[in-house]
């Protein structure tokens, strides 16, 4: 095999992970899996009825091979739900040490808005996935930021609170000019963008001590966030912040207020993902959204990234538009219909899911393979 082309093989699994390992053996960066999760009623084309015991063997075996494919600065990322969740961390305990254990991301991957009937116990709209590093002293995490979606909430009046070396000045000056009330805040400031933006220009150089930058009319006009001044005065939806910790990131070329990635994933939408893959594969497939975070926090360009539970091919699929190497695996016979055909769209710059986050036009190859 040449370990620098991508490939979707078609066969059982294990035999294909034993395979590999001649060419693969400590060159993978990152294994994502999303396995049966032993349920017995799932409806998914591969035999998803295991009894525990037999289950637990099942992905023993595959997981320990799994290990070996790992680069020493790999990771492992495998999604579970309630029904195994608990067994399946002691058993990656045992397999990759339980001083690998990196964290456990709970995924919102359901509306509490769609039961369909009510239970006795809480609506479940969560899965989990467990991560894994190789070698937790070789592991490098790749810092992801989220949008803030809290916005101008409590959380936010606090910070302004604390943060005397601008907004204090700032609002007495607003008061001094009656253009704020004695029992106003920032956020009741009435001003439009461009107004407000004027006024901190004006007013910039008494309050921070440095030269303001000038802003043109298209500035003031199309920007949500811009800069202000040389020391980093920022103004976002007519608000003002002078960040102390770095608030304000660029997500998908675009600069925005943000929050570190926490173990907490929501707004990932699971609703409807089959469309990413224009081709009707509607059971057991996660949004590329959720691949794309996986893939930015865990590689860099030219990684090497697995899958052994493919599915419809969303692994491969985001892998490349984010210019990874990639290998995945399937044993049904849905592989020939689905998971190639919706590959070899990405080769021809199909538009769905994250391609345009990329800028994805196209491009690249894969080599199929059946064992």
């Amino acid at each position: 095999m040449n370990t620098k082309l991508n490939y979707l093989i078609k066969g059982e699994n294990l035999k294909v992970l034993k395979s590999l390992l001649p060419y693969y053996k400590n060159k993978v960066k990152l294994i994502y899996i999303d396995p049966p999760y032993n349920t017995g009623g799932d409806g998914f084309k591969y035999n998803d009825n295991f009894n525990h015991s037999t289950w637990l063997t099942f992905m023993k075996n595959r997981l320990e091979v799994a290990r070996e494919l790992l680069s020493e600065d790999g990771v492992i990322f495998v999604q579970i739900d309630d029904n195994e969740q608990a067994y399946l961390k002691v058993l990656m305990d045992e397999i990759f040490g339980k001083e690998n254990f990196v964290t456990q991301i709970v995924i919102k991957t359901a509306s509490e808005n769609g039961f369909k009937t009510l239970a006795n116990k809480p609506v479940r709209v969560k899965e989990y996935i467990i991560m894994y590093a190789k070698s937790i002293n070789h592991y490098k995490y790749y810092k992801a930021f989220v949008p803030n979606q809290r916005e101008w909430d409590t959380h936010f009046n606090l910070f302004f609170d604390r943060n005397t070396m601008l907004i204090t000045p700032l609002i007495d000056k607003l008061k001094s000019l009656k253009l704020l009330k004695d029992n106003e805040s920032l956020q009741d400031i009435n001003l439009n963008k461009k107004d407000f933006a004027n006024f901190v220009i004006k007013y910039a150089e008494n309050i921070c001590d440095t030269k303001p930058i000038k802003l043109n009319d298209d500035e003031l006009q199309n920007c949500e966030l811009y800069k202000v001044s040389k020391k980093d005065i920022y103004i976002y939806k007519k608000r003002m912040l002078n960040p102390i910790s770095k608030q304000i990131q660029e997500i998908k070329g675009v600069k925005t207020l943000a929050l570190p990635l926490s173990d907490l994933w929501i707004g990932i939408g699971f609703n409807n993902v089959q469309n990413e893959a224009g081709n009707g594969f509607s059971q057991g497939k996660k949004p590329e959204a959720l691949l794309e975070r996986i893939i930015q926090i865990a590689t860099k360009e030219g990684d090497i990234v697995l899958d052994f539970f493919a599915g419809s091919g969303t692994t491969g699929a985001v892998a490349h538009k984010m210019g990874r190497r990639w290998i995945i695996i399937e044993q049904m016979d849905y592989i020939e219909t689905i998971t190639k055909v919706r590959l070899q769209k990405v080769l021809e710059g199909e538009q769905g899911g994250v391609s345009k986050n990329h800028k994805w036009q196209g491009g690249g190859s894969f080599e199929y393979l059946v064992l």
